[in-house]
């Protein structure tokens, strides 16, 4: 199945007008530099205080007649309407026969604003934007990583009739509301 699935991916890319594959060295290198360190958390400190400029990424998934969509809406929204995004892309890394996720990756210059503005002045717009797109198309908010606080309010739109499932079955495994409060189901206020 997975040497069937190879072919198959390589005739759709080659049919497409391929790409560059890359060599088994890139592909080490990328592994070796997975997860950081304290010295490369302290050196990205340092350039983003250097250079004003954070990165940060959001993850959704979708089927695949879904993902193009979400990923084109994204890329011409984001830059229309977030000021000063420096950098923006997206790629995937967990891939299936049904769908994709992607990780949406930005980067922002934030010198005309202090650190305590930064979430509210352009990460949450930025994903306000993405998660907006990903539920017109059908997609989910996240893949692996979960919802968040930061996506818990648009919880009810993805799950629409099946909420409550969701919701009933949180009261009732954490009937006191003390497990990840505020994540997945929103407080209510």
């Amino acid at each position: 199945l997975a040497n069937a699935t190879t072919q198959a991916i390589e005739e759709i890319v080659s049919d497409a007008g391929g790409c560059e594959a890359l060599n088994s060295a890139d592909i080490e290198d990328w592994f070796t530099h997975l997860n950081w360190d304290e010295s490369h958390v302290a050196a990205e400190k340092q350039e983003i205080l250097a250079t004003r400029s954070v990165g940060v990424t959001t993850e959704i998934s979708a089927n695949w007649s879904g993902i193009m969509p979400i990923y084109e809406a994204c890329m011409r929204r984001i830059p229309a309407e977030v000021p000063n995004v420096t950098s923006l892309g997206a790629h995937s890394s967990h891939s299936y026969l049904n769908g994709t996720n992607l990780y949406f990756v930005y980067y922002y210059d934030v010198s005309d604003c202090q650190p305590v503005e930064e979430i509210s002045k352009y990460h949450l717009p930025i994903k306000q934007i993405i998660v907006e797109e990903t539920l017109r198309a059908g997609g989910s908010m996240c893949h692996h990583h979960g919802v968040g606080k930061h996506r818990a309010e648009w919880i009810e739109d993805e799950y629409g009739s099946s909420f409550y499932i969701l919701k009933r079955l949180k009261q009732s495994f954490d009937p006191n509301s003390i497990m990840n409060m505020g994540t997945i189901i929103p407080i209510e206020e």
